[in-house]
């Protein structure tokens, strides 16, 4: 695909408020006890700014959005960048909440791929005590329409509205031994379409709070060795107390899901085939019109940007201030994985190293999207001597 960036201007440095995880954190608007929840780390936080930036262009001058970041640190001019995105916004409030001290008490086990921002949601209903119902959604999404129109869904009697994962249905369809004996051993789970998918929820907290504690959920978790974790745990204790919701909320393209983008690498849909019908035929129809994209797994549109839908990432990513950060990490990657490429190919080159040989490669992409002696290149040479952890 073809980047053609529109430079944005950012006049305002707005410093986010940070509360504590343990707080009795508030709602930013009179009478509104919903909220909308996002984690991220440091380094996930230029794509979380993109999710961020697919919301606000689907938010509505009527309604209210009280969202919420939870973070275990965010550098401060990241912070800014953020803040400078919902300043123009009235009816946007922003907050960072500290997570440091309460994900301090537990250590979950987890596959390589599952950070421990993810496992974050388990706590999301007693953090926010304040709050009836809270939408939780992952980081590597963009929005389509407006997820608060979800809020006003009936959820009596169940615990949270999600999708089907339609993955797992197809791995409990026959794609996956090793799924089909450990769900309904470890998750409780019989059924091929009744997991659930954790990236985008909306809970219906005070129910949860009135029948679990956080102490039982981050227990189960963290002494439990659960696959996916937090959505193993989530599916456990509100089985049979879901309100299912149509796949286009939570829509995973065809992505790649295992190798390093090549032909022949492991694709999405050759696990999405298998999955039971009526799914399948519902996964189609929601492919055609997403009203959320959720990048799963590692097929990320910033690692993988001719990827299925990667286009809507990064439409959107340029209308941030994070674009030229979001921009070099994909340079980055790109040149070690032409570096790995171009090393047993030319054995002349193996007189340098590696490094030099990923370093020189940089240079020369970054130089065409940055030319020297424009503010763009400027701005990301700060960035990359940050990242090496070097001053002006």
């Amino acid at each position: 695909m073809s980047f053609v960036h529109t430079p944005i201007s950012v006049p305002i440095r707005w410093e986010l408020e940070t509360v504590s995880a343990e707080e009795d954190i508030l709602p930013a608007f009179a009478g509104s006890t919903e909220a909308i929840v996002f984690s991220s780390s440091d380094h996930y936080a230029p794509f979380c700014a993109v999710t961020l930036q697919s919301l606000l262009e689907q938010s509505e001058k009527e309604r209210q959005y009280d969202i919420f970041i939870l973070t275990t640190g965010v550098s401060r001019d990241q912070r800014e960048m953020l803040g400078s995105m919902v300043a123009p916004y009235d009816n946007v409030s922003l907050r960072l909440v500290d997570m440091s001290q309460l994900a301090s008490r537990y250590e979950f086990f987890a596959h390589p791929h599952i950070t421990k921002e993810t496992c974050f949601c388990l706590m999301a209903p007693w953090i926010f005590s304040n709050y009836t119902k809270v939408i939780f959604a992952d980081s590597d999404m963009i929005f389509r329409a407006d997820p608060t129109q979800l809020l006003a869904l009936d959820l009596t009697g169940v615990y949270v509205a999600a999708t089907p994962d339609i993955v797992m249905s197809a791995f409990l369809n026959g794609y996956s031994e090793e799924y089909m004996e450990y769900i309904p051993k470890m998750v409780g789970i019989e059924g091929k379409d009744e997991y659930f998918n954790a990236g985008f929820m909306v809970y219906n907290c005070a129910l949860i709070r009135k029948k679990f504690t956080l102490e039982q959920l981050c227990r189960d978790a963290s002494e439990k060795k659960y696959y996916l974790v937090d959505q193993d745990v989530l599916n456990r204790f509100f089985k049979g107390k879901v309100y299912y919701l149509g796949l286009e909320w939570n829509m995973p393209p065809d992505s790649y899901v295992a190798g390093g983008g090549k032909p022949g690498d492991l694709r999405k849909k050759e696990y999405i085939q298998s999955a039971p019908e009526p799914l399948l035929s519902a996964y189609k129809k929601a492919h055609s019109a997403p009203k959320v994209i959720h990048y799963t797994d590692t097929g990320k549109p910033w690692l993988f940007p001719d990827d299925d839908l990667a286009d809507a990432f990064w439409t959107t990513a340029q209308r941030t201030p994070f674009y030229e950060v979001v921009l070099f990490h994909y340079m980055r990657v790109h040149a070690e994985r032409r570096a790995a490429d171009l090393q047993p190919m030319q054995p002349q080159i193996e007189y340098y190293p590696q490094g030099h040989l990923v370093k020189r490669t940089i240079k020369r992409v970054a130089l065409v999207f940055f030319p020297r002696g424009t503010r763009r290149h400027a701005f990301v040479r700060k960035i990359y001597r940050f990242l090496r952890g070097k001053k002006e």
